[in-house]
């Protein structure tokens, strides 16, 4: 699977202020580990690339060449249907596997926990 590390941020000024924009600024700035993030969680064996879908009537009312979707509605079934499911699980084997590490000095892999 080939992942694209490249992003952009607009920062449109009449919508943050400057505790907001303090708060987005630290996210974009953890951008930078989520390689890291997909790098383990792809390895997860419930996990499936989602497809990206073509918006091409809309690209053109939107006069821009190109408009794409993520289609999320199948992630880890249709009940489902989340790119939110991911994250928490992640956050949670982060903590398990800092504390793990942190009482035995090993650091465990997701499948290990």
């Amino acid at each position: 699977m080939q992942v694209t590390t490249e992003y952009s941020h607009f920062h449109n000024k009449t919508r943050l202020d400057q505790n907001k924009g303090t708060t987005a600024a630290i996210c974009v700035q953890n951008l930078s580990r989520w390689t890291e993030a997909i790098e383990e969680i792809c390895t997860w064996p419930e996990y499936k690339p989602q497809p990206l879908r073509s918006l091409p009537l809309q690209a053109e009312q939107l006069g821009i060449g190109k408009l794409f979707f993520k289609d999320e509605s199948k992630r880890f079934g249709a009940s489902l249907g989340s790119f939110k499911a991911l994250g928490a699980p992640y956050a949670v084997f982060k903590i398990l596997a800092e504390e793990v590490f942190s009482k035995a000095g090993v650091r465990p892999t997701s499948e290990d926990l």
